[in-house]
């Protein structure tokens, strides 16, 4: 069995899919460069900065990974689905002003390949590609925040616009970064669950983490 996860995080207005049924949900931030190499706290960014003011959306590079996991009645298999993806034909701003985080016009398509996994036993009985095409169109949106230290910030629930319609999400953490006139948002978030189906457990996980980049105006 394989099972393709399509995520997109919307952050005021920007969108993601997290993997459903959370009964376990962590949120933590890992730090990222505008390049998207892991930041060690000598990259050249500053960790003291302000976000105030308006903010274009240069892009979102995100990595994602969701694991099915069965087991029970003699049988044992996984499902593993990745994705590593920077978006494309990205526009808008987006202005924090202190409190709340106010998006206009912001809009992006993503490009990229889906790569599933499938193992039976501990052993790779079968990979698969398939394309991911995604396109987010021009949404005004907002959503307040509160500011923890001088790099961290909050951000309260807002709208989820996904393939499937629009849903209400729960808020999330991020990490804030500054390289001159451009600051990024970096988030780490991971959710599992389990359940007994006729008797075989199914382990659902999932984890993103990803790097937005403004450029300020």
């Amino acid at each position: 069995m394989s099972l393709k996860f399509t995520p997109f995080i919307l952050l005021c207005s920007f969108v993601f899919i997290l993997a459903s049924c959370g009964k376990e949900k962590s949120v933590d931030t890992l730090g990222v460069t505008p390049g998207g190499t892991n930041g060690n706290g000598n990259d050249g960014g500053s960790s003291n900065g302000s976000e105030i003011g308006t903010w274009k959306f240069i892009d979102l590079k995100a990595k994602n990974t969701s694991i099915i996991e069965m087991s029970g009645l003699g049988m044992s298999s996984k499902t593993e689905t990745l994705n590593d993806y920077t978006t494309e034909n990205n526009a808008g701003t987006c202005e924090f002003d202190g409190s709340t985080m106010t998006g206009t016009g912001l809009e992006f398509t993503v490009n990229t390949m889906t790569k599933t996994y499938i193992y039976n036993g501990g052993a790779l009985e079968d990979s698969i590609e398939l394309p991911m095409n995604y396109i987010a169109p021009p949404t005004n949106s907002s959503s307040t925040y509160k500011k923890f230290g001088t790099d961290s910030i909050y951000v309260n629930g807002g709208t989820l616009q996904t393939p499937n319609g629009t849903q209400q999400s729960n808020g999330t953490g991020f990490k804030l970064r500054w390289y001159g006139d451009k600051m990024t948002l970096t988030g780490r978030f991971s959710q599992s669950s389990s359940q007994l189906i006729q008797g075989v457990m199914q382990r659902t996980s999932y984890s993103l983490y990803l790097v937005y980049t403004f450029q300020k105006q």
